[in-house]
């Protein structure tokens, strides 16, 4: 989950999910004059205002209402995941590929929410009335970060509960670290 900022405090934009199974790689579509937009700000996850509120009380199209949020929402623990990537890896090091070791990163709650800015930005015209600011996550890197890489074999589940919190912190700290404008 994001919540963009234009120049200012102005809300670009309330919460935008990115389900790369469901939307591929747009967050969210706008109108308006992208000149104005020169630098972005984000908050990377749901406002402490807005997580706790009932998810059936947004408007349908909002991405917190619990029909869009689906799995990204909590019933259990009050509040929306704001980072979620599940996969397998192969942490065996003998040539062969043999991806049977699951990992989960789930990371939610308000002490999770970190701010993201971005500046410079450089649009691109991409048709006559569309700009585009395009970003990358480097999932490599939120593993593999050189100032402090996750060992799977160790470190491969985390949901924000107070046992995991030194793991929760640093996997949602290198997401952050590796979103970069493309």
């Amino acid at each position: 989950y994001f919540t963009l900022f234009g120049n200012g405090s102005n809300a670009l934009h309330q919460a935008a999910l990115l389900d790369y199974r469901e939307t591929g790689s747009l967050l969210f579509k706008k109108e308006g004059d992208y000149a104005k937009f020169n630098s972005l700000s984000a908050v990377l996850g749901v406002d402490s205002s807005l997580n706790h509120l009932d998810p059936s009380a947004f408007p349908n199209e909002s991405p917190l209402n619990i029909s869009n949020a689906g799995p990204m929402h909590w019933g259990w623990n009050p509040g929306y995941i704001f980072i979620s990537v599940e996969g397998k890896a192969d942490t065996l090091i003998d040539g062969i590929e043999n991806y049977d070791h699951n990992f989960s990163f789930h990371v939610g709650t308000d002490e999770y929410l970190q701010s993201k800015s971005f500046s410079a930005i450089n649009w691109v015209k991409t048709s006559p009335n569309t700009h585009t600011f395009a970003l990358q996550l480097d999932l490599f890197d939120v593993i593999c970060n050189a100032l402090t890489p996750i060992d799977l074999r160790t470190e491969f589940l985390a949901h924000s509960s107070s046992l995991q919190a030194a793991l929760t912190l640093k996997f949602g700290k290198n997401f952050k670290s590796a979103i970069t404008p493309y």
